[in-house]
Order: C-alpha cells, then sequence, then structure tokens
C-alpha cells in the first residue's frame, strides 16, 4: 500500500526537480488519488470499516479536529469532476459554508473554491478589493468582509443559501445579498470537465487565482438549510444530513482532506493540516 507524503516530501523525489510545476502538481495529484482509492477500497473491505463503523480515525480522520492551510501559491484540493458530477443540483436547492481565516495573498481576485474558471464559473466564491464575491452572479450576490478577518485575526462564517429561485449570501450569520428570480442550472455543461477545486480557480491557468489562508468544515448539500433574513454561526463541527454531498471538516495530520460524508475521494495537492479551528 501506498504511504502518505506531504507535498514537501514529494518534491525531493527522485527527478522530480526537473519537471515543471504543473507537471509536479500532476503527478502529485495522481499519487494522491491513487493512495485515496487503495485507502477506499480498504476501507469498504475491511469488515471493521466501512458502513459508518469502527475504522480508525487515524486512518480515517474527518472529525473537525483542524483545518487545511494553503500557502497562496500552488497548495489546494480537489474534488474530481467524475463524482461531482454525480451530485450537482441542477437547478435545485442548496446550501455550500465553509470557515476561513485569511492569510497573505499573492493575486488580487484569490479564489476560495470554484467550479470552473474566472468570472464564468458554474459557481464559486473569491474575496477581492474588501468584497466577497458569490460567482458567476458578480455585484448581485457580494458583501464586505470584516475587518479581523481582512487583518487575519479571526475565522469568518460564510454561506451560499439557495432556495427556490432565490439566493442568499451569508457573512458571519448576517443576510449580506439576496438574488431573486433566478435558480440557473449548476451543471458540468456549462464548465465541462472541470474539478471542484477549493484553495484555487484553476491550477492550470497561466495566472491561478490562489487564495491563501485556512479552510474546515466545507460543506456542501443539496438543500437550502438557511432561509430566513439571518443564521445563527455553528459553534461545532457542521453534520452529515440526508442530502449531504461533500464535508470537508479539517481531517487531521496524516489525511487533512478527508470528505466525512465518504461520497468523494478528495486529492490533496500540497495542503498542509493545522490543528487550530473556529471552535476553539
Amino acid at each position: 500500500m501506498l504511504t502518505e507524503i506531504s507535498w514537501n516530501q514529494f518534491l525531493t523525489m527522485p527527478g522530480v526537480e526537473k519537471l515543471s510545476l504543473t507537471e509536479q502538481s500532476r503527478q502529485y495529484s495522481l499519487y494522491c488519488e491513487q493512495l485515496a482509492q487503495e485507502r477506499l477500497f480498504y476501507y469498504n473491505s475491511n469488515p471493521y470499516g466501512g458502513g459508518g463503523s469502527t475504522a480508525t480515525t487515524d486512518e480515517f480522520p474527518g472529525g473537525g479536529t483542524g483545518a487545511v492551510t494553503f500557502n497562496g501559491t500552488n497548495q489546494y484540493f480537489t474534488a474530481p469532476n467524475a463524482q461531482v458530477v454525480n451530485w450537482l443540483p441542477g437547478t435545485g436547492d442548496f446550501t455550500i459554508e465553509f470557515f476561513i481565516k485569511n492569510g497573505t495573498q499573492s493575486v488580487g481576485a484569490p479564489r476560495v473554491f470554484s467550479l470552473g474558471f474566472d468570472t464564468g464559473a458554474t459557481i464559486g466564491i473569491s474575496i477581492e478589493g474588501g468584497y466577497v464575491y458569490v460567482w458567476p452572479y458578480g455585484s448581485d450576490l457580494r458583501g464586505t468582509t470584516p475587518a479581523n478577518y481582512n487583518n487575519g485575526s479571526a475565522w469568518m462564517h460564510v454561506a451560499i443559501c439557495r432556495s427556490g429561485t432565490d439566493t442568499k449570501l451569508f457573512m458571519n450569520g448576517v443576510l449580506k445579498a439576496t438574488k431573486t428570480g433566478d435558480n440557473r442550472d449548476i451543471n458540468d455543461s456549462i464548465n465541462p470537465g472541470f474539478d471542484l477545486n477549493v484553495g484555487v480557480d484553476n491550477p492550470e491557468a497561466m495566472i491561478p487565482n490562489w487564495w491563501a489562508g485556512k479552510l474546515t468544515n466545507f460543506r456542501w448539500d443539496n438543500s437550502a438549510i438557511y432561509t430566513g433574513a439571518s443564521l445563527t454561526v455553528p459553534t461545532s463541527p457542521l453534520t452529515k444530513t440526508a442530502t449531504i454531498k461533500l464535508l470537508m471538516l479539517g481531517g487531521g495530520e496524516s489525511n487533512p482532506v478527508y470528505d466525512a460524508a465518504k461520497i468523494n475521494t478528495l486529492v490533496n495537492n500540497g495542503s498542509v493540516w493545522n490543528a487550530e479551528t473556529p471552535f476553539s
């Protein structure tokens, strides 16, 4: 069975230093994906794992015990397109939420997550000029970032929720904007073949929109969880629901981006586990 190696360890392997950054990232992604598949096979075939039973948290972490960090230059994680296409909501309801803590940004429009590229993304969030933007809605769905997020001293909770034809943006529990009369189709035909990337929009772009900072409790749910005029910011790790599609709780040091929903085999591209959480 393959062993877990960090991005920095991968860079020291023979011949890797001669590859381009793009090829290094691709090869590391393939290694991590093969490792994840081996672990998933072990989990499904182990009589003491699978089915929500007693697989160890060391082998399958995901209990909200930390966060992943991105350096803003080459680190991100991916839910592969082949898996994502099976659960995209189409014109239906959805909620996407997460906690983030700001780092030192290297680009002007860092993208926290994106399914698709730049302003034409199927769905995504950028933080630029003191605003959170939900794409492809742009200025129709945005909110100002708080000062303690801007200076990196506090976590920020962000949630996008669509119910019917209304899409809402909440930041730290406050409703910042609502886009009405629009239930555009969230499907693969808009950006065919794109992965769901967290920490960047398109790592293969000439100038990727990298995001730097800490992230945890990334949840995608195909239901409208928050439909009121405000929401209560969660004070403990997020949980699975009947309509959960992805739940990245911060994992553990041995596997930072494990999907606690057990639906996606996430591929980690260098992001590093950190013990800090918004609940500590």
